[in-house]
């Protein structure tokens, strides 16, 4: 029987693109960038949490803080006077004052509000590096848990409320420990990573002292990671500790000339808040018996019960799986807190109960109407530290045509007058207590003079200048005393 050969099968042509067949365009709702992943989603709703939780009603919970309002003058003397390094002259690191400074360069916001929203944003920052830590170590999970935790926590939450160094301190202390890890975490790591590391350290350094709790962590975490050779892993922390000590070398060759306290110190700010080292020679747990139960009475409202809780049951399953990740990351906080417990001679408690500055908005706000109204004025203020002074000159001087300065011959003589009249010289502020100029009276139309009546009382300025009238006064609602402002020519 014949067979039917074959046949051949035509080849079909390619179709040509957008031929012979209509390609569906995705609508908007459709469409997601490749970078918008539910991970990533997570992680933008965890900072976003983070954000409201520091940043809602951020200047409604508490007035101007007194530690505040010294961290807001010295921004104002850069911005005023160039005195970049004057927070030195009370042992406090510049850095987070010269970002303050530049805020004040580019803005006449409220200085208040633009100080407490670098330090949210800072910490919100440290919640991101919180997570990249968890994924660098574990995995999304674990960086997603961690960060979660910190967007929550309650001593995170009040103190980057606050135009306090700490969100700086934590962004750059977790940044430390993120650095440090990528520095050794790979044989072909660029010297650019232990750059990164050395720059975290310094600049934090550069911020606050507090961040060498910190400085351990590159050692140990080259120990740690030291795949590569042992002398490799030293020239890489000597060019993060190089690096890092640029920045306090800065702060002592750069210390202004001017009166300080005894104790003070350009490194470690007061030396009085350390124990001697012959005493703690003889009884190295002396401090640790009063410490230890202080410590324990902050972490119920600063950390919560529940957390330290998770901490404890974490550590057991790091103990019980042998992970040492897990107990390299927890000696970032148990052995800065151990350290503590032994040098410090006291767990500082003002943070717990700030003294704040009722009606200081108030106040701002009266004087700044009167000079719109009426014209420039002297605005004259006690030479002395916090509420209401530093916020005065934060806040008005310089602006509406307000001039503030110092009266700092009231303390001279009980009898001195607050506005004297002819020239009086003047100081460039009571933290440097160095020339600043003159101001001549007879020749200054209008003079207002702001004081705390506790501080000076109103048979005091009366005394001083019997034509003083009392314009303005805002009595304390928490203790007796008021905020007065006085007309005194």
């Amino acid at each position: 029987m014949a067979q039917t050969p074959p046949t051949k099968q035509k080849r079909k042509a390619p179709r040509k693109a957008g031929v012979g067949r209509k390609e569906r365009t995705l609508t908007k709702a459709e469409y997601r960038p490749s970078w918008f992943t539910p991970e990533r989603k997570a992680v933008a709703l965890v900072l976003g949490v983070a954000a409201l939780l520091r940043i809602y009603r951020i200047t409604a919970d508490f007035p101007v803080v007194t530690d505040e309002s010294i961290y807001l003058r010295w921004a104002e003397i850069i911005d005023n006077q160039g005195g970049w390094f004057v927070s030195l002259l009370d042992g406090k690191q510049p850095f987070g004052y010269w970002v303050l400074a530049v805020v004040r360069f580019v803005t006449d916001a409220d200085p208040l509000l633009s100080a407490r929203l670098v330090s949210a944003l800072a910490d919100v920052g440290a919640t991101l590096v919180v997570y990249a830590i968890g994924c660098h170590l574990a995995s999304h999970m674990a960086g997603l848990i961690g960060a979660g935790l910190y967007a929550v926590l309650p001593w995170s939450m009040i103190y980057a409320r606050m135009a306090y160094g700490e969100g700086l301190v934590n962004l750059f202390g977790t940044l430390i420990v993120w650095t440090s890890l990528r520095a050794f975490d790979n044989e072909s790591t660029g010297w650019w990573r232990a750059l990164a590391a050395g720059l975290a350290l310094g600049l934090g350094i550069f911020t606050k002292t507090t961040v060498l709790l910190f400085a351990f962590f590159p050692v140990l975490a080259g120990v740690w990671l030291g795949r590569r050779t042992w002398s490799r892993t030293a020239a890489t922390l000597a060019v993060i500790f190089t690096i890092a000590a640029v920045f306090p070398v800065i702060s002592i060759v750069r210390h202004p000339e001017a009166p300080t306290f005894q104790t003070g110190s350009v490194i470690l700010h007061q030396t009085s808040f350390f124990v001697a080292p012959d005493k703690l020679l003889d009884d190295p747990l002396q401090r640790v018996r009063e410490n230890l139960p202080k410590l324990i009475e902050y972490l119920g409202p600063y950390v919560t019960w529940t957390t330290v809780l998770a901490f404890v049951v974490s550590l057991a399953y790091l103990a019980w799986t042998r992970n040492l990740a897990g107990w390299v990351i927890a000696s970032v906080v148990i052995l800065p807190l151990a350290g503590q417990m032994v040098v410090l001679t006291v767990l500082p408690t003002r943070y717990s109960y700030p003294h704040v500055g009722h009606h200081v908005y108030d106040a701002v706000g009266q004087l700044r109407a009167e000079a719109r109204t009426n014209g420039p004025f002297v605005l004259l203020t006690d030479a002395i530290w916090g509420i209401p002074a530093d916020a005065m000159f934060a806040f008005l001087n310089g602006r509406d045509g307000i001039r503030v300065h110092e009266a700092w011959w009231i303390k001279n003589s009980p009898t001195n007058p607050i506005a004297p009249p002819g020239k009086v010289a003047l100081i460039k502020s009571h933290y440097e207590r160095v020339e600043g100029g003159t101001i001549d009276f007879n020749r200054t139309a209008r003079v207002f003079y702001v004081t705390d009546s506790q501080y000076v009382g109103p048979e005091q300025v009366r005394a001083r200048q019997p034509n003083a009238q009392r314009m303005w006064s805002f009595p304390n609602p928490e203790r007796t005393g008021s905020l007065d402002i006085y007309r005194v020519k």
